[in-house]
């Protein structure tokens, strides 16, 4: 999910001036497939270390300055049984 893409969708590690979009700025984010959002799509970025908000209606935290993808659940959430 970090990885770039150019116009007609070659992919590339880096970011340049051919290449400056995000895969899922071309092809959308994928569902959160576990917790209590999940299915959701919705992104939030920020500028640091991406952690938890489940106030947030959001289902990913993204940081472009770290680089990390997080799914936006918790601990208890991302662990707990399911029926």
């Amino acid at each position: 999910m970090t990885q770039r893409a150019n116009n007609n969708g070659a992919i590339s590690e880096n970011r340049s001036t051919i290449c400056k979009y995000g895969l899922y700025y071309l092809q959308g984010m994928p569902p959160l497939p576990v917790g209590p959002k999940k299915a959701a799509t919705r992104l939030a970025i920020v500028l640091g270390k991406p952690t938890f908000n489940l106030v947030a209606d959001v289902a990913w935290i993204y940081s472009p300055v770290t680089g990390e993808i997080i799914g936006n659940l918790d601990a208890a959430a991302e662990f707990a049984p399911t029926s």
